[in-house]
């Protein structure tokens, strides 16, 4: 028995150690990130993420939001698309909120490098956008971009928005951070936490190699 026990902690000891990519997924030290395009549909049925779209790993804390209460944003996922995009699922708790009074606020910035950044606040009947700097805010149009609110929950019992961006429009080299919350009023965010997520296209960028 004592051999047996042994020989298992040997091979417990042994474990390839795994690197972190932006996604929250994971690579062996030596191998790049792997950011596969998929076929994402911008149309509120949000079942092609839950078959496509892993969600977020559960050790990633800054990733969602467990205290979040109804129509607050809980966590996001992100995916380059087969279409040249790059999208984004903002989940919610239950429905996402649609009255007047409310709106998503979804902040897209660099993993590494230069301060700025493009915040989408986004409603079921607008989508405004502004090019965030560390001294200025300035609104911006022309940036095509598809979003689409879920009427009803997925197989899965997922809620949310879904969002896609043209890679080619983006002011990103090879992948951004987005973060999300909802947006009660003129004062900010209502959310305990903002949840966050890494979303690549490149894997040979520098900001989106494994960590």
């Amino acid at each position: 028995m004592t051999a047996r026990w042994s020989i298992a902690i040997v091979l417990a000891a042994c474990a390839e150690p795994k690197l972190s990519c932006p996604d929250t997924s994971t690579t062996s030290p030596g191998q790049p990130c792997s950011y596969p395009a998929r076929a994402i549909t911008i149309d509120g049925d949000l079942s092609d993420w839950d078959l496509d779209v892993p969600p977020p790993a559960a050790t990633c804390t800054e990733c969602a939001c467990s205290t979040c209460t109804a129509g607050q944003v809980t966590r996001l996922r992100g995916t380059r698309t087969i279409d040249g995009g790059v999208a984004l699922l903002v989940e919610t708790v239950g429905p996402p909120r649609v009255d007047a009074l409310a709106s998503y606020l979804v902040s897209l910035f660099q993993l590494d490098g230069p301060s700025y950044g493009l915040s989408l606040r986004v409603t079921p009947s607008s989508l405004g956008m502004t090019v965030e700097t560390s001294s200025a805010s300035v609104a911006i149009d022309g940036l095509s971009a598809s979003v689409a609110f879920a009427s009803a929950a997925s197989p899965a019992g997922t809620w949310g928005i879904e969002l896609e961006l043209p890679i080619g429009e983006l002011p990103f080299g090879g992948g951004f951070a987005a973060a999300g919350e909802l947006d009660v009023g003129a004062f900010g965010g209502r959310q305990p936490q903002v949840p966050t997520i890494g979303a690549c296209w490149d894997a040979t960028a520098p900001l989106c190699q494994p960590r």
